[in-house]
């Protein structure tokens, strides 16, 4: 089992950016200013994050196995 601790607050608020941010529709409205608010906070936790992958492939996490997140693209398929 992988601990996924390392990621939970990353992305949090990246959610919360993303959440506040659809919600906004002025720069001086509240929702701007918390999307802008946990934007911060997600840089601070990306910088910090390390998502632990089996990059080899051979079905065991081994240590220095993950991805920084600071350099990692994401995307949803």
């Amino acid at each position: 089992m992988v601990d996924v601790a390392e990621v939970r607050e990353w992305a949090t608020m990246w959610a919360l950016q993303l959440i506040f941010e659809s919600n906004s529709n002025a720069t001086d409205d509240i929702f701007h200013a918390k999307a802008v608010r946990y934007s911060a906070l997600r840089l601070e936790w990306e910088k910090t994050a390390l998502l632990r992958l089996d990059t080899d492939g051979d079905g065991v996490l081994d240590t220095g196995e993950g991805i920084d997140t600071a350099f990692a693209f994401v995307a949803r398929r």
